[in-house]
C-alpha cells in the first residue's frame, strides 16, 4: 500500500493505491455502501464488517470532499479523496477543535479541585482519552458548570468515588478501562450508583443501545454529535426541572409548555437527544434529588417524598426500589 498527498490551489488529494487483487468494474459503484464487501475469497484471513469504506465516505463528506475509486483485477486498485482547503465551506455554526497544542507536559486529565467554595454550580466529569476532544468537552461545558476530566475509565471512576459528580459523560473504547466497564463499577458502588451517566460512541449500533440500556445509562449518542445542541436543549430542559421538582405541577405537559413543543414532539427530542421519555427524565431527576437528601438527613422518608414531589410515599418507595434496588429505609441504614 502506497500513499501520496497533493496540495493544489484550493484542495488536497490523498491517493491510496493498493495492489491486490483488484474489483470487478460491475462491483466498484456499490464499494461505498454499508455492509458491502467485495474480498476475494482466501484474500485476507481478517473478515470484513463491510462499513469501513462506507464511513470514511461519510467522513469525506462531512468535510465536503469527495473520494473515488479505479481498480481493474488483476492490477489492484487507487483510492482517491480530494477535500478542499480552509474553512469557508463549513456552515457558519460548524463547531471545530481548534486547540491541538500540548499545553500540558503530559496527556492527563485535570482533577476536580481549586473550585470556589463559593462555587455550587453543577459538577460534570468527562472522561474521554482523546485529548483534543477532552478538551473541547471542556470549554463546551465549562461556562455553565464545574467541570473535571479523566482520560480513562479508571480515572473516571477514581474522580466519581472522590467528588461525586452531578453527570458522567464518557466515551467508551478507553485504554485500562473502558467506559461501560467504568459505567458498570459506578453501578456496583451505593456511593455513585445514582450519577447520571452519557455514553459517547464513534460506532453506533443496536447492540451498543441495548447494551446501554442494560447498563442503566441516561443517553447513548454517537459520533459526530453537535454539542451546542445538546448542551442547549438539556440546559433548558433541567434548568425548569430544577425548579418545579418539588411541585406537582411539573408535568410532561408543563414540560412540553416551557419548551414551546407538543408532547409528542418533546418526547421524541428527549428520546432522541437524551435517550429516556420526558416522564422518565422527571422521575429520574426526582428520585437523584431524593438520594441527595436522604444522605443529607434530618428528614423523614415522608418529608423527602414531598419534597421531591410525591405525594404518595409509598409510590415513593416503589419507584425508588425500582431504580436502587432498596427501599429508602434500607437504603438509609446503609449510609
Amino acid at each position: 500500500i502506497t500513499v501520496e498527498v497533493a496540495e493544489e490551489a484550493d484542495t488536497v488529494v490523498v491517493r491510496v493505491v493498493v495492489q491486490g487483487y483488484g474489483i470487478p468494474e460491475d462491483k466498484q459503484s456499490h464499494l461505498f455502501g454499508r455492509f458491502e464487501s467485495f474480498l476475494q475469497k482466501n484474500a485476507s484471513r481478517t473478515p470484513s464488517t463491510g462499513i469501513g469504506l462506507s464511513l470514511i465516505k461519510e467522513l469525506v463528506e462531512l468535510h465536503h470532499g469527495h473520494i473515488t475509486v479505479s481498480s481493474k483485477v488483476g492490477a489492484g486498485s487507487v483510492f482517491t479523496v480530494e477535500l478542499p482547503k480552509g474553512d469557508r465551506h463549513f456552515a457558519a455554526d460548524t463547531e471545530f477543535i481548534l486547540d491541538d497544542s500540548d499545553s500540558a507536559s503530559s496527556d492527563g486529565a485535570a482533577p476536580a479541585v481549586g473550585f470556589a467554595a463559593e462555587d455550587r454550580r453543577s459538577l460534570v466529569l468527562i472522561v474521554e482519552d482523546n485529548a483534543d476532544l477532552r478538551r473541547f468537552l471542556e470549554s463546551t461545558f465549562a461556562a455553565d458548570y464545574r467541570v473535571a476530566t479523566a482520560a480513562n475509565g479508571e480515572e473516571g471512576f477514581l474522580q466519581a468515588v472522590k467528588h461525586n459528580p452531578d453527570l458522567v459523560i464518557s466515551d467508551i473504547r478507553m485504554p485500562l478501562v473502558s467506559g461501560t466497564e467504568m459505567v458498570r463499577m459506578l453501578r456496583s458502588n451505593p456511593a455513585t450508583s445514582h450519577i447520571p451517566v452519557i455514553l459517547l460512541t464513534g460506532e453506533a449500533s443496536f447492540d451498543g443501545e441495548i447494551e446501554s440500556l442494560n447498563l442503566d445509562v441516561e443517553a447513548y449518542i454517537p459520533k459526530p454529535f453537535s454539542s451546542k445542541v445538546l448542551q442547549a436543549f438539556i440546559h433548558r430542559l433541567t434548568d425548569f426541572i430544577n425548579e418545579q421538582l418539588g411541585s406537582p405541577e411539573l408535568t410532561v405537559e408543563s414540560l412540553s409548555r416551557r419548551m414551546g413543543v407538543s408532547r409528542s414532539v418533546l418526547t421524541k427530542k428527549t428520546k432522541a437527544l437524551i435517550g429516556i421519555s420526558p416522564v422518565e427524565l422527571i422521575r429520574d431527576f426526582r428520585l437523584r434529588r431524593a438520594v441527595a437528601l436522604l444522605e443529607a438527613g434530618g428528614r423523614t422518608i415522608t418529608e423527602v417524598a414531598f419534597l421531591t414531589g410525591f405525594y404518595d410515599s409509598h409510590y415513593f418507595s416503589k419507584c425508588f426500589k425500582q431504580v436502587y434496588g432498596v427501599s429508602p429505609s434500607d437504603y438509609c441504614k446503609k449510609k
